[in-house]
């Protein structure tokens, strides 16, 4: 069987380098579940989905995600796939609104015209999201350093509370108050019975 290769050639988004595992199992993220995922995740842009599609988890493929650094080309390749999905997304949600649908009327078991039909949650959506955005939108390499950073403000503060506690359990304890010795001298003279007179 003649293999008809793409006239455009390969995607350049497949080819990021992927992520060298020390050891790859059979059921594991080898290189060509990397790629695929990659590619599932740029048309549908829902990790789930593209985890699935490769026999993966989507907990698994953000542990992978999460042991790389930042700019790892596998990290990339992840984010462009996130934005390229966006949109395409919201290029179809825009089209939407003005090229409506055609749906076939079914009658009986039989298509006897069509209806013109327009998206009009969709369209609620995209106006949603465009009247919240005052500049270009977000990309996902910034939208996942500003989680990283918060991650990372969170480590610190229970790194920073765990040395508080590490240093107030090795201070040595404070002595135990003095109790108060008892005065030297006489009582007080008893007033309520008046000052005592002597007799000559």
């Amino acid at each position: 069987m003649e293999h008809l290769e793409d006239p455009e050639g390969p995607d350049p988004l497949l080819l990021f380098t992927p992520v060298a595992l020390a050891r790859v199992r059979r059921n594991g993220w080898s290189p060509e579940r990397q790629i695929a995922f990659i590619a599932i995740l740029a048309r549908t842009g829902v990790v789930r989905i593209a985890a699935a599609s490769v026999g993966m988890s989507p907990r698994s493929a953000y542990h992978l995600l999460g042991r790389i650094p930042f700019d790892h080309p596998f990290a990339q390749a992840w984010d462009t796939a996130m934005d390229r999905a966006r949109e395409a997304a919201l290029g179809h949600a825009l089209r939407s609104l003005t090229e409506p649908q055609q749906v076939p009327v079914i009658h009986r078991g039989r298509i006897i015209g069509t209806r013109t039909w327009f998206d009009e949650r969709l369209a609620l959506a995209v106006l949603r999201v465009s009247s919240t955005l005052t500049g270009p939108p977000e990309s996902h390499a910034e939208r996942r350093w500003g989680r990283k950073r918060l991650r990372d403000m969170a480590e610190m503060r229970a790194n920073e509370r765990v040395r508080r506690e590490m240093a107030q359990a090795q201070r040595p304890p404070l002595p135990p108050p003095e109790t108060p010795r008892p005065s030297p001298l006489r009582p007080p003279r008893d007033t309520a019975t008046g000052p005592r007179i002597r007799l000559l």
